[in-house]
């Protein structure tokens, strides 16, 4: 396994003129101390942590900074393999040029430093330009590829630390027209996107997700407008017309899997 300084030797050396690249040393303060081709990509030629959070779409930093927090906590718990195996962490990323524009990176996070304990203490993000800002692209959801077959269990548990955690967090809004989400919202959301993950979006609808529940239809109506608010307050991006919206972005963000 190459060291930090000569991989990031070998990123200025071969540097793409569509990816920039950043080392993050691990704070508190969190701070950057390297990077590379940061000027035609994002207008500057330098960037520190807090001007890096300033330039992600406002309207992505919550689910980022969630998708982060459930890698982060894997990081600790697979300490020891991190410094054995070649390891990155995947995500799509909206960031704002100098121009004011927005763009999306695909960012790939590899460790590139350890301390005593086995934590890690400094990673090396690089950044390839994927198309200008579309509100319909969607957030993919992170990848954490391993050179071992435990590779599949730590991307399980990935994405069920990423749900949980944004579910969580659409379930804390506070919402004007409707009281606060119950534990049946919470069942409902899941029963439909497990429904959807099975069925696809043709066989989604309020009588096959009644059926998964055992329930009648009806039921379901007062408890989707409210599921549905709670949704566009978290992706104010993302088209929110009907649950089936919801389910398409749920599963496209979290897999099949989605079971919190």
């Amino acid at each position: 396994m190459k060291s930090a300084e000569e991989y990031k030797q070998q990123l200025e050396k071969n540097s793409q003129v569509d990816s920039f690249h950043l080392e993050l040393k691990m704070g508190p303060p969190t701070q950057v101390p390297w990077s590379c081709n940061t000027k035609p990509l994002l207008g500057c030629r330098h960037i520190t942590y807090q001007e890096f959070i300033r330039r992600l779409h406002p309207d992505y930093q919550d689910l980022f900074f969630h998708f982060g927090v459930a890698a982060y906590r894997l990081s600790i718990k697979y300490k020891d393999l991190l410094q054995e195996q070649k390891v990155s962490y995947n995500i799509m990323v909206p960031l704002r040029h100098e121009d004011g524009r927005y763009l999306w990176f695909n960012q790939v996070s590899v460790p590139s430093g350890f301390d005593q304990k086995g934590y890690i203490t400094h990673h090396i993000n690089s950044y390839r330009l994927v198309c200008a800002f579309q509100e319909s692209l969607l957030l993919s959801r992170p990848l954490v590829i391993f050179k071992s077959e435990i590779g599949n269990q730590i991307q399980s548990e990935l994405q069920q630390l990423s749900a949980e955690s944004t579910l969580d967090l659409m379930f804390a809004q506070h919402l004007e027209e409707h009281p606060p989400l119950s534990e049946n919202h919470r069942r409902i959301l899941l029963a439909w996107c497990k429904v959807y993950a099975e069925k696809g979006p043709e066989h989604t609808h309020h009588k096959s997700v009644a059926e998964e529940l055992g329930i009648k239809p009806a039921s379901l109506k007062k408890y989707v407008q409210p599921v549905l608010a709670a949704a566009r307050e978290v992706f104010p991006l993302h088209p929110m017309k009907e649950m089936n919206d919801l389910g398409r972005l749920m599963v496209g963000l979290f897999g099949v899997g989605v079971n919190v």
